[in-house]
């Protein structure tokens, strides 16, 4: 992995992008880290759980929607 300085929006980001090509069940940390280049655990440091991470994508994708 290399030392990228990530911010929680580019892990959405990727997030979002995964939920629409694999499906949102199919997301896992380790696919979110791959996605970014970063390391599991610097997923970890903004999203606890993996509940948290696709609570926080769909969040993100009615945002887009109402804005």
């Amino acid at each position: 992995m290399n030392n990228a300085v990530i911010s929680k929006n580019m892990i959405l980001s990727a997030s979002k992008q995964l939920v629409m090509e694999k499906g949102l069940y199919a997301i896992n940390m380790r696919m979110v880290a791959e996605r970014c280049g970063i390391a599991v655990g610097s997923v970890y440091n903004y999203f606890p759980s993996k509940t948290d991470l696709i609570a926080a994508t769909v969040e993100s994708v009615w945002q887009s929607i109402f804005h």
